[in-house]
C-alpha cells in the first residue's frame, strides 16, 4: 500500500482524474494534532502539528487500486494507492466525490444499514 498525507492551509482541491474513490468528512482536532493508525493497530504515525492548531478540518480520502489490492497477495508490491487531503474548515456534511470501486461501494452499502 502507498499512502500519501497532504496537510494544506486551505482546500487542494480533489484529485478526481487520478483515483478511483474520493470521499470526504469534518473532523474536529482538539488538540491541533492528528495520528493515523493502521487496521488491526500494526503502527501509529503522528502527523506535524495541524496548521490552524485546534479545530475543525476537512478530510478527503482519495484511494486507487483497492479492488486490486483485495485480490492480490498482501507480499506483493503495493497495488493500493491512497492520498488524504486535510486542511482547516469549518463543520460541514460528508461527501461521497466519486465511487467507482467495488470495494468503496460495498462499504457504503454497509454504512448505509448501520444508519
Amino acid at each position: 500500500m502507498d499512502f500519501t498525507v497532504a496537510v494544506a492551509d486551505r482546500d487542494p482541491i480533489a484529485d478526481l482524474e487520478g483515483y478511483e474513490d474520493v470521499a470526504e468528512i469534518s473532523f474536529e482536532s482538539l488538540t491541533g494534532r492528528f495520528s493515523l493508525v493502521e487496521w488491526g493497530d500494526e503502527a501509529t504515525y503522528h502527523l506535524p502539528p495541524l496548521p490552524a492548531g485546534p479545530g475543525t478540518y476537512r478530510l478527503r480520502y482519495h484511494g486507487r487500486g483497492m479492488d486490486e489490492a483485495y485480490e492480490a497477495d498482501t507480499s506483493d508490491v503495493a497495488v493500493d494507492h491512497y492520498l488524504l487531503q486535510i486542511w482547516p474548515a469549518p463543520p460541514h456534511d460528508s461527501a461521497v466525490l466519486k465511487a467507482t470501486s467495488s470495494t468503496l461501494r460495498n462499504w457504503l452499502s454497509w454504512a448505509s444499514g448501520q444508519s
